[in-house]
């Protein structure tokens, strides 16, 4: 976790390598929850997020307060590290607009804080998931307007005169 604190950047990524290399965990944590790629991210290392993302570091790992990665790299407006996350967020068919315990997005996060290029790259990529993805089906005899479905009309037509109330008196 401390190579992302470490002053050069170069010292740091050789440093994340070596540990890789010799099995350091990549889900350990802090007691915020934050991991490698999260301090990462915050302190806008971008080589690092690359040798964490090549070690397949889970991107979707919340912190503490529910913010992953990617919501850092857009309140940090980091470019470099926003397009590298999302690019994993591609490579792994993840959606980019997970929410944290305060119910606010990366998108948010990049809006609020004023990094406009972050915004629009997230954006883009909420679309492409948008597009690219079916629309979910109905897991439930109510459809997304608040109407039974045929399959639940019929069962209940079927199971019609199995159902006998007792008297209310």
């Amino acid at each position: 976790m401390n190579c992302a604190l470490v002053d050069d950047e170069r010292w740091g990524v050789g440093l994340a390598r070596t540990l890789l290399e010799y099995g350091a965990r990549s889900a350990t944590r802090d007691r915020l929850g934050f991991t490698a790629l999260h301090y990462a991210c915050v302190h806008r290392r971008s080589a690092l997020v690359g040798v964490f993302l090549a070690a397949d570091f889970d991107v979707r790992v919340a912190d503490r307060r529910g913010n992953s990665s990617l919501h850092y790299a857009a309140a940090t407006g980091d470019c470099d590290v926003t397009t590298a996350l999302l690019a994993a967020y591609r490579r792994h068919r993840l959606p980019v607009n997970a929410v944290n315990r305060a119910s606010q997005t990366p998108l948010e996060f990049a809006y609020y804080s004023g990094h406009t290029d972050c915004f629009q790259m997230i954006r883009d990529a909420q679309e492409v998931d948008a597009t690219s993805s079916q629309p979910p089906q109905p897991q439930s005899p109510v459809d997304g307007y608040g109407r039974g479905t045929m399959r639940a009309r019929t069962s209940a037509v079927s199971h019609k005169g199995a159902y006998r109330p007792t008297s209310y008196r």
